[in-house]
């Protein structure tokens, strides 16, 4: 990459900011997402796209191209030579602070490159969880799943001339947990910038980003796994999710002494599914896209079952009958290190439409957003900018009926 060439585009790129701020009558000092410079917004889409990697990016000469003195002069090579001729009787190194510098730029384009850091986190292939939720934004700290009750006779037969029958409907709901906020602070020091230490800090950054995708990955596995249970509909109490018929929970989706060891242990899931009915108006399950949910130890298995191409059978007088495999193949088998770890057993494995079952309510997105510039922790810490990584929102079950679990 060459950096004097950006230093240029900046420049270049400023002038024209400038002028796009006084045509919209706002000051330049505007938000580079509201009004971008379109060398860094190239740079960022670059980013974005994976044409330019996290760890290809020099943090040092980022600072060196983009910050400026409040006449637009790029002043960060001066700044960072300052850092280092500072001796005894000297005045020490000009720091971020100080008016009239303007490292904003700088610090919006390294929040694309911590972005595209902990999105690396967050879209590993290894990470199961949030493929088998459905993700639903909201703007509450509750969500309300609102459903409704058929009380009176379905659709009938209108005979010429008679009336219409009337259906009365009674409200039927689901609520969620309270979303909560998980995150981090990484800050980026003057030393980080000084010794260039690019892959330090991205180290770091990745390492914040993957303690909170792998804590959103719990989470997720632990409702969807019967770990936390939050199924609550009306203003009954929290029942588990995976049970048998007794007391509160009046359905029965937990197969007792069903290892998964061929196609009947899947049948016998379907049965289940069979004798249950929809709460809400006593029709028969119905289920979406299905995935097959087991720890490492039977990924393998699974996969056996579902892409045997023939089954043998032993019928009662022990004649081997052997016949095409009959289960589809678009099952979905989800697996990772965290489902026995979460569940704590090498045989328990969960059959289902999830996204049908699940919800992952969420606030706001996995995001990296920057602090303002010219902090007292720059004086007091020596840090440059700092950038908080976080994410809101919390795990619901909707229908724990479009889910089974099986058990050895």
């Amino acid at each position: 990459m060459n950096y004097l060439e950006l230093a240029h585009d900046f420049e270049v790129g400023e002038r024209q900011r400038k002028a796009v701020c006084r045509r919209m009558g706002v000051h330049e000092s505007i938000s580079y997402d509201e009004v971008p410079n379109p060398a860094m917004d190239a740079l960022k889409g670059a980013l974005r796209s994976g044409q330019l990697r996290a760890d290809e990016i020099s943090i040092r000469s980022i600072f060196e191209a983009t910050v400026t003195d409040r006449m637009g002069k790029r002043c960060g090579r001066e700044m960072v030579n300052s850092w280092r001729d500072t001796k005894d009787g000297r005045v020490t190194g000009h720091r971020i602070y100080e008016s009239g510098v303007r490292s904003a730029a700088f610090a919006n384009l390294i929040g694309q490159v911590f972005y595209t850091r902990m999105m690396e986190e967050f879209n590993k292939p290894e990470l199961i969880g949030m493929s088998l939720v459905e993700l639903i934004p909201s703007t509450h700290q509750w969500e309300k799943f609102a459903g409704m009750t058929m009380l009176g006779d379905h659709a009938q037969e209108v005979k010429e001339g008679h009336d219409y029958p009337t259906v009365s409907l009674a409200e039927d709901w689901v609520m969620s947990p309270e979303t909560k906020k998980y995150g981090f602070i990484v800050p980026i020091t003057r030393e980080a910038i000084f010794f260039d230490t690019t892959g330090m800090v991205l180290r770091r950054a990745g390492e914040a980003a993957m303690i909170l995708a792998v804590n959103r990955e719990k989470r997720i596995l632990d409702t969807c796994l019967g770990i936390v249970n939050s199924y609550r509909r009306k203003n009954r109490p929290v029942i588990d999710t995976y049970g048998s018929a007794a007391g509160d929970h009046d359905f029965d989706n937990l197969v007792a002494s069903n290892a998964l060891s061929d196609y009947e242990s899947l049948v016998a899931v379907h049965d289940k599914f069979q004798a249950m009915t929809d709460p809400q108006d006593g029709e028969p399950i119905v289920l979406g896209k299905t995935q097959l949910v087991c720890p490492k130890s039977l990924e393998w298995k699974a996969k056996a079952i579902l892409n045997a191409t023939e089954v043998r059978e032993t019928s009662g007088d022990r004649e081997t009958i052997v016949q095409g495999n009959r289960l589809p193949r678009d099952y979905e088998i989800r697996s990772n290190e965290y489902v026995q770890s979460r569940t704590g057993s090498p045989s328990s494995w969960f059959y289902g439409d999830f996204q049908g079952a699940f919800a992952y309510v969420e606030n706001w997105a996995p995001e990296a957003v920057e602090a303002p510039t010219g902090s007292h922790l720059e004086m007091t810490r020596d840090i440059a900018v700092q950038f908080k990584i976080s994410e809101r929102g919390v795990m619901a079950v909707k229908e724990p009926r479009k889910v089974v679990k099986s058990t050895s």
